[in-house]
């Protein structure tokens, strides 16, 4: 598959060759302002609950002024054929990371949103924490350091740091202030690399500042935290499992894509996993031979199902054969129908048509019926008028 044809598939009348194709390009590195405003070409010609399954996963795109003006035209648009709230609060969030000369030209009209600094209270999340800044807080922070100083900068980063090496509770730490603390001056990112790999490195783990350290090295694309990633997956705590993976997709380098092909044989089953989930958010066409390899060599059929999703995204012939071997393999197996989707995307961009094709939409088109019911069911609760109540309030 070309990076021509998938774009095309945003333009495809089926919304089962649509949706993939936006994970597809959200989970990538290659994000340019032209996979944008195809997806909102999308969402403009079939409306927001018909263009894609997920429509929130827009929110993982790049934004520039066009992009931007769109985005706060739809956080503000009222009525039947308007964003749920739901994707309201992933489109908050997506204005919140635009980049900040974005920003700072809308931010006039965001501030009218009845979900302007209430964004967190759409998922049920603390108003500052370890995942994610709500939009209002990133939005102000972001602002504030551009005009602040190196040597302020350096002050206010010393001080996060000691914060976050006192930290009691993973919310505590704060990662997103440091990496945006850390991205605005270089002499910073030098001074988080060295605390990164201290407590990386330290004896033992310690759950907080590792945990941090593990986020702030995938932001600063840190390759030398990767041999002790692969250390620390022998404690088998999925939190920092997840972390690694995403710490290693956002490195986005081919050395970091091979130390974690090299370090895939050796890792536990979990490790295992999540390096194989690594694997498919990050691509490099010389390295299919690898993952070709570690598919024939693994017996385990779980895993085997996260190596088969990882080759479907090459969309070579051999790799998507050797996707299709695995469905083969168990078809019973209801994890293997995400290397379906992709599949009979990939496929029916490419003209192609069979049984096994036409079996895998119907049940998708099952599935999309019985989500629909529980998201109308979602959407009666998520859209009740928001309500300030005490914390002891029942």
């Amino acid at each position: 598959m070309t990076r021509a044809q998938l774009l095309e598939g945003f333009g495809h009348p089926d919304i089962f060759v649509r949706s993939p194709i936006l994970k597809y390009f959200g989970d990538s590195q290659d994000q340019g302002t032209d996979v944008t405003r195809a997806a909102i070409a999308t969402v403009e010609r079939h409306g927001w609950n018909d263009a894609f399954e997920w429509p929130h996963q827009i929110a993982a795109l790049a934004v520039d002024q066009e992009a931007g003006r769109w985005l706060v035209a739809e956080l503000l648009r009222e009525g039947a054929t308007a964003a749920g709230l739901n994707t309201k609060g992933h489109l908050m969030r997506w204005f919140g990371t635009a980049p900040l000369d974005v920003v700072e030209g809308l931010l006039g009209e965001v501030t009218g949103s009845p979900l302007w600094g209430r964004d967190a209270e759409i998922f049920g999340l603390p108003q500052s924490g370890l995942k994610r800044m709500p939009a209002q807080e990133r939005v102000e922070f972001r602002l504030a350091l551009s005009t602040t100083s190196p040597g302020q900068c350096m002050d206010q980063l010393e001080d996060a740091l000691s914060r976050a090496a006192a930290a009691e509770s993973f919310p505590d730490v704060m990662v997103e202030r440091l990496g945006l603390i850390g991205d605005r001056h270089a002499e910073m990112q030098s001074r988080i690399r060295e605390i990164v790999m201290s407590w990386l490195n330290g004896a033992g783990p310690d759950l907080y500042r590792a945990g941090l350290g593990i986020r702030l090295a995938g932001n600063l694309k840190l390759d030398a935290a990767i041999p002790r990633f692969l250390e620390m997956f022998s404690f088998e705590w999925d939190w920092w499992n997840e972390s690694i993976q995403a710490a290693i997709v956002a490195m986005g380098t081919p050395e970091a894509l091979a130390a974690a092909i090299a370090g895939y044989p050796k890792a536990e089953f979990g490790g295992k996993h999540f390096l194989a989930s690594a694997m498919g958010d990050l691509r490099f066409p010389h390295m299919q031979a690898d993952l070709l390899e570690l598919l024939r060599a693994e017996e385990d059929e779980m895993l085997r199902t996260s190596l088969g999703f990882a080759l479907a995204r090459y969309g070579t012939p051999t790799a998507m054969a050797a996707a299709r071997g695995v469905i083969d393999d168990w078809p019973e197996d209801a994890d293997r129908f995400s290397i379906a989707e992709i599949l009979y995307a990939f496929r029916t961009l490419l003209g192609e048509d069979d049984a096994a094709m036409q079996g895998w939409r119907a049940q998708f088109e099952q599935w999309r019926i019985q989500e629909r019911f529980m998201l109308d069911g979602l959407r009666v609760v998520l859209e009740q008028p928001f309500e300030d109540v005490g914390r002891n309030d029942p």
